[in-house]
């Protein structure tokens, strides 16, 4: 089993704590954190949120381009299913085409992270127990 440094650098993902939710805004600092591991891919240059009792739509601007997205409230958890897609789908929006996407980060020493990753590398950390899909 290979450890995730070995398969991804220092700058490709970041950990966090998952249960830091206290509304939507509690998601402005992960979705700063995903920005920079693009290396200047995506930009954040405004962030809101509408919290409601089931959810919190986020409204960003990235690049210069309005996005939103909806993440599920889970109690003080985050919710990374719905924030990898919503990065996924800012990334696709962008215009980008490289061959790199955001994956979360949940198991080996990983109670929560993100990390922007080629398939290849995604798959590596599938099979070491660092991704669970």
């Amino acid at each position: 089993m290979k450890n995730h440094i070995e398969i991804i650098s220092e700058n490709e993902f970041f950990g966090d704590l998952p249960d830091c939710i206290s509304g939507g805004n509690s998601y402005k600092e992960k979705i700063e954190n995903s920005c920079k591991i693009t290396n200047g891919i995506l930009q954040l240059d405004d962030f809101k949120s509408e919290d409601s009792a089931k959810e919190f739509k986020l409204e960003l601007v990235i690049n210069g381009k309005s996005d939103s997205f909806t993440i599920q409230r889970m109690s003080d958890y985050v919710d990374g299913k719905s924030l990898i897609k919503g990065l996924n789908q800012i990334l696709k929006n962008s215009g980008y085409q490289g061959d790199k996407r955001f994956t979360e980060l949940n198991g080996g020493d990983f109670d929560f992270g993100i990390a922007f990753v080629t398939k290849e590398q995604e798959d590596e950390l599938i099979e070491n127990g660092i991704v669970y899909k």
